[in-house]
């Protein structure tokens, strides 16, 4: 198959994600996250009564492709049976009498708060311990058998998270779809209007921000750290004269590094970079924060009051029980990303390296970065020196491959097209409710569009953060681009991810190809109280690098001043 064959891996339709996924996908990466992506919204569907069993994940020239597989449906699509059939089915199937009993009980219990309470009291700390412990290992010292249990641990640290992070998304996509389609109702209010209440409810979305701002303020009052921060020398000789302007700074400087340190920023693929790994990012985030921009949170504003004043009198108390679900789930899903997916992905990166480096010695790899492009059970063979293994030219030639098919733009669907879902008149009550909440979620996560064009001198998409900033355009396509950034610029990128996340202290503004009212650039552009201007479609090709451009979230248009 050619990156220009688009050759659906099974009947009925099948989608990509573009907002989460901008390139190929290396194949040690696909063998990580496919166990993941099925098991949790397997898990995540039957416990909130969704009627999707399962979410089929096949790749195609280098990219991901979904498709969903209802419960009871055959393989092969066809019409949707009629309604008398499918009031019956709910009587006679086993498996949708479940789910709608299953959904009545969300409700009623309000299981999202389960996952809550397991999360912040349970799996958060297990996994954030993990990681520390595999990220105080020195990789250098291990032997082959001990470093190959080590990536298997990494491995798994991340495969567990990544697991609980799709089940998170029908946990918090219920009570968040479930407000945000009554509040739309009773104000009127468009949904990236209405999503500004939340603001406040994602800290983990800043969460660097609060250690971020003890390391200035610490620096602000050592005249040896001010002088290291505002020397021309090399970054990582900068590094080291802060860490030895005192015991405090040094203190504050590597717990902020033990946290965010290893984490992915460039992307979310083995072959991006973690934190660590672009010294000049790290330590123009940090002057920024000493100089006074983007260290602390913005002051609150009154667009939940405004919201709250729409709703007619009589839905207040409703309201409010709905709103307070809602923010309760709002921010799960960056605080999840963050330590279950962005943190062991840089420590399997990390490992990974390290056996990429020792195989290039023994000449079984071209290039140490090769070693992504095999599988787990390829990378442990190789450090084997089993017989049965890609040889280094296989390994170099799937490099060459993955960054052609990145090159090449994939259509959003291939295969053929499905008839609707049921309508919600024939669904039980909970059921449609359910259903009904998870769809507005989802399209406001990756499937919203712009109802406007982009007009000479300007881009236009949806204005998800409110306020107006002129500032230099930096366009963001790739790692190297990252340490490019300086204080007030306006990041210009297909899509942003919680990976991102560090670079917030530095930037006045978010514009992005990609996205929609729920996606990772509305969330923090949100939190953090800067502009942005999501799904563009073509901000990345039209807005030159260093342009003078203003963005305006409020109208969502970013107007190119030249």
């Amino acid at each position: 198959m050619t990156t220009n064959e688009w050759t659906a891996p099974g009947p009925g339709s099948w989608m990509r994600d573009p907002v989460h996924q901008t390139s190929a996908w290396t194949r040690y990466l696909y063998a990580m996250i496919f166990p993941a992506f099925e098991r949790g919204y397997r898990d995540g569907f039957a416990r909130y009564g969704v009627l999707i069993d399962r979410l089929d994940a096949r790749v195609v020239n280098g990219w991901m492709f979904a498709r969903p597989r209802p419960v009871g449906a055959p393989e092969k699509p066809g019409s949707p049976p009629p309604k008398l059939i499918i009031k019956a089915m709910f009587l006679l199937h086993p498996e949708l009498r479940r789910r709608a009993k299953t959904a009545r009980e969300v409700f009623r219990t309000r299981a999202w708060r389960q996952e809550a309470e397991r999360w912040f009291g349970e799996e958060r700390d297990g996994l954030r311990r993990r990681n520390l412990e595999l990220q105080a290992v020195d990789l250098e010292a291990l032997d082959d058998p001990e470093l190959q249990r080590h990536l298997a641990a990494a491995t798994q640290v991340f495969t567990e998270g990544t697991t609980i992070h799709f089940r998170h998304n029908p946990a918090a996509s219920v009570p968040l779809g479930d407000w945000l389609g009554r509040a739309t109702e009773w104000t009127d209010a468009a949904p990236e209007d209405a999503l500004r209440a939340l603001k406040g409810k994602s800290p983990a979305s800043v969460g660097m921000n609060e250690p971020l701002e003890r390391l200035a303020e610490a620096i602000r009052s050592n005249g040896r750290a001010l002088a290291a921060l505002d020397s021309n020398g090399a970054a990582s000789d900068r590094i080291e004269q802060l860490r030895a302007a005192s015991p405090e700074v040094r203190s504050l400087w590597d717990a902020y590094v033990s946290e965010y340190g290893h984490r992915t920023v460039t992307g979310f693929d083995l072959d991006d970079l973690t934190l660590l790994e672009l010294p000049s990012l790290l330590v123009s985030t940090v002057a920024a924060c000493v100089a006074g921009r983007g260290g602390s949170m913005p002051p609150a504003d009154d667009a939940a009051s405004r919201l709250r004043d729409r709703v007619p009198i009589e839905h207040r108390a409703e309201y409010d029980d709905l709103f307070s679900e809602a923010a309760l789930m709002y921010g799960i899903r960056d605080d999840d990303v963050g330590i279950g997916e962005q943190w062991p992905l840089g420590l399997v990166r990390r490992a990974l390296l390290e056996a990429g480096r020792r195989l290039q010695r023994r000449g079984a790899i071209t290039d140490v970065q090769d070693v992504f492009e095999a599988t787990p059970d390829e990378v442990l063979a190789l450090l084997r020196a089993e017989s049965t293994v890609p040889s280094r030219t296989e390994l170099h030639l799937r490099a060459d491959e993955r960054r052609a098919q990145s090159a090449v733009e994939p259509p959003l669907t291939i295969g053929e097209a499905e008839g609707p879902p049921p309508s919600a008149d024939v669904l039980p009550p909970a059921v449609a409710r359910v259903i009904n909440a998870m769809m507005l979620s989802l399209n406001l996560m990756v499937l919203q569009q712009p109802s406007r064009e982009s007009v000479n001198g300007q881009v236009t998409g949806l204005g998800v953060s409110a306020g107006r900033y002129r500032g230099r355009a930096r366009l963001v396509r790739g790692a190297p681009d990252f340490e490019k950034i300086v204080s007030g610029d306006v990041l210009i990128a297909r899509t942003t991810t919680p990976t991102y996340n560090v670079v917030l202290p530095l930037l006045g503004a978010i514009v992005t190809d990609r996205g929609a009212a729920l996606s990772h650039a509305a969330i923090v552009a949100r939190e953090f109280g800067i502009p942005a201007v999501v799904g563009t479609n073509d901000a990345t090709s039209r807005i030159p690098d260093g342009a003078r451009v203003v963005v305006d979230g409020d109208r969502g248009v970013v107007t190119i001043e030249g």
